[in-house]
């Protein structure tokens, strides 16, 4: 679309899909014949072409036989919903509200009476593309698409303290309340931890490592343990009380790694990766989680695409139980002993 941060995909099959180039992430995917406030859809044969009329406000979109017409329409009512879409949502469960991010504007909604209660306008100089809350509720930390990193009030939205930036966008962003820690990843590949405290000359820890584009992160306060997943599917743990030491690493044949999560009951976490498997890694304190040159150790893996788990366990089955052979097969016949 012209004059927007916002380009407009579609498949052969009719699937189209609104993207913000700012921020790298699907807004809106629809179907081609799709009409709104109708049960009825028209379903299109192989989509051949299809544009994008800028006065008109209009997508045009042609099979082998027909043309369709979808409208843009930015008739969204403010106080219900945001017109350039919600990257982000956080629950504060200290006084009940959701804080939701678009673009540069943070909004908080009361749970219970299901209404807007604040909104804060360009909170910051550039998108959002992280967010946390600290253990009480009263504060965010936001990290935005040029490398800033600060923190503000949840009241009222202003900004008590601001960090060094990264050169580059921030991906992920968390806060330890019992350690006056904020840490943030990035896509330059550096890790920043930085003391949250009011201070003159505040602790700023700055990790390079050799590798880019940390694109998942998260911390186990029970293990003492931050780890890192890049594009390049390696996953670095790191001890918190020593940062620059690499306490595990890993790396797989898999495509770069969506997401990280630790299991608090457990020390263990999951990795999910681009082509739709998951990982379950083992951590310390147990030894026989992990192999004793630091490398960690997978206890389980599947995939959340059905249909490539349903061929996995395909293989298995066919290697565990192979199929006798049937007797009035010719192949048999032939190899049987006269």
């Amino acid at each position: 679309a012209a004059r927007t941060p916002q380009i407009v995909t579609c498949d052969r099959r009719g699937l189209m899909k609104l993207w913000d180039i700012r921020m790298f992430r699907c807004v809106h995917t629809f179907t081609v014949g799709a009409m709104e406030g109708s049960q009825m859809q028209y379903y299109p044969r192989e989509i051949n072409s299809f544009a994008y009329v800028d006065k008109l406000q209009q997508i045009l979109v042609s099979d082998s036989r027909r043309v369709f017409i979808h409208e843009y329409n930015e008739g969204a009512d403010p106080k219900v919903a945001d017109a350039n879409g919600i990257q982000l949502v956080r629950y504060n469960p200290t006084v009940n509200t959701f804080v939701t991010v678009s673009g540069r504007d943070i909004k908080i909604w009361d749970v219970n009476l299901g209404c807007l209660t604040n909104h804060f306008r360009d909170v910051v100089d550039s998108d959002i593309t992280a967010l946390t809350l600290d253990d009480f509720g009263r504060r965010f930390f936001v990290g935005t698409h040029e490398g800033g990193v600060s923190v503000h009030n949840l009241q009222d939205g202003k900004m008590l303290k601001q960090f060094e930036a990264h050169e580059a966008q921030v991906t992920e962003i968390m806060q330890w309340q019992g350690r006056n820690l904020v840490l943030s990843v990035s896509l330059d590949g550096r890790v920043h931890i930085v003391s949250d405290q009011f201070q003159e000359t505040p602790v700023f820890l700055k990790i390079t490592a050799n590798y880019t584009d940390i694109v998942a992160a998260a911390i186990s306060k029970n293990l003492s343990l931050f780890i890192t997943g890049t594009q390049g599917c390696q996953i670095f743990a790191f001890d918190i009380t020593i940062p620059r030491r690499i306490v595990h690493a890993c790396e797989t044949n898999d495509l770069g790694v969506v997401s990280l999560t630790f299991l608090d009951q457990l020390p263990a976490f999951v990795a999910s990766y681009v082509n739709g498997k998951v990982r379950i890694w083992g951590t310390r304190p147990y030894q026989h989680m992990w192999r004793s040159d630091g490398q960690l150790q997978c206890l389980a893996w599947f995939y959340n695409n059905p249909e490539m788990q349903h061929k996995r366990w395909r293989r298995y089955a066919a290697k565990q139980y192979p199929a006798s052979p049937d007797p009035a097969s010719p192949a048999t016949a032939a190899a049987a002993p006269r």
